[in-house]
């Protein structure tokens, strides 16, 4: 392309770039002088140009937020679980700020059983990152948890337990 005109070749080694060469550029003139535009396409249809409402209206139904699904995995979840855990979870209330009393429900939790992060999040009514930046990992460095599977941090399915070493 560049040897025929089409393209003009600007810098040197790595910085190269192209341009439009003065045969490209008589080449896009002649094609636009030849084509005049047809006045009947050209037009726009306003009936298709036209925004139609019942397409652009959020559905209430998709965009309401998944409080139930969540609730039911809490439900789930708060079931399975030994009545002196419910217990205390009812004592602490949803809006504790006591850190060391969260804590204290983490690690009966992974004592009760090995715990997502997931799961420990839903039954706290956390979000799972702040869950773990707040409360896992200090826990983790404490030495007060354990990863279920150590040699991988990032399994799929990895869990926390208490460290039964101390």
């Amino acid at each position: 392309m560049r040897d025929t005109g089409l393209l003009d070749a600007k810098g040197k080694g790595r910085a190269t770039y192209y341009i439009p060469g003065k045969e490209l550029i008589a080449r896009i003139s002649l094609s636009r002088e030849l084509s005049a535009p047809v006045p009947e396409l050209s037009a726009p249809v306003p009936e298709l140009s036209a925004p139609v409402p019942e397409l652009s209206a959020p559905v209430p139904e998709l965009s309401a937020p998944v409080t139930g699904l969540i609730s039911s995995v809490q439900e789930s979840l708060l079931s399975q679980l030994p009545d002196e855990l419910k217990e205390l979870l009812d004592n602490v209330g949803l809006k504790c700020r006591d850190e060391k009393k969260i804590e204290l429900i983490i690690h009966r939790l992974c004592q009760f059983r090995s715990m997502k992060l997931n799961e420990i999040a839903v039954i706290l009514n956390r979000q799972p990152k702040y869950v773990l930046r707040k409360y896992i990992q200090p826990m983790m460095k404490e030495g007060v948890l354990r990863y279920t599977i150590p040699d991988m941090a990032n399994h799929p399915d990895q869990a926390y337990t208490i460290n039964k070493q101390i």
